[in-house]
């Protein structure tokens, strides 16, 4: 199931696809694919909960709270979501994250 046709991510360079079967738990499962210099958005964000993830492959920038972490594949990282946060992708190649949220705050 693909939600970012849903919020309209595409422009900025990034897809989100729903690896939950369905978002009526308390978690979601999700996948997030960045170009280069793809983003989500210029502006930090907040939302209730966790988050965490697991860089697959490329790079990403992780915006946390006024500090920037370069995380490469194999990387892991987790935090709670009321800390403002945004993702980047600073290389040349496709980045992906594969990443969950508790509780589930997506839009349907």
């Amino acid at each position: 199931m693909s939600y970012s046709g849903l919020t309209s991510t595409d422009y900025m360079g990034f897809e989100d696809h729903l690896l939950s079967a369905n978002l009526d738990g308390q978690l979601a499962l999700g996948i997030s694919t960045y170009q280069p210099g793809g983003n989500t958005g210029d502006e930090l964000y907040t939302h209730s909960g966790e988050e965490a993830g697991l860089v697959l492959k490329g790079e990403v920038d992780l915006h946390l709270d006024g500090k920037v972490f370069r995380l490469e594949a194999g990387d892991s990282f987790s935090f709670a979501a009321s800390l403002p946060h945004r993702y980047s992708n600073p290389g040349d190649i496709e980045a992906q994250i594969v990443w969950a949220n508790t509780p589930v705050s997506l839009r349907r």
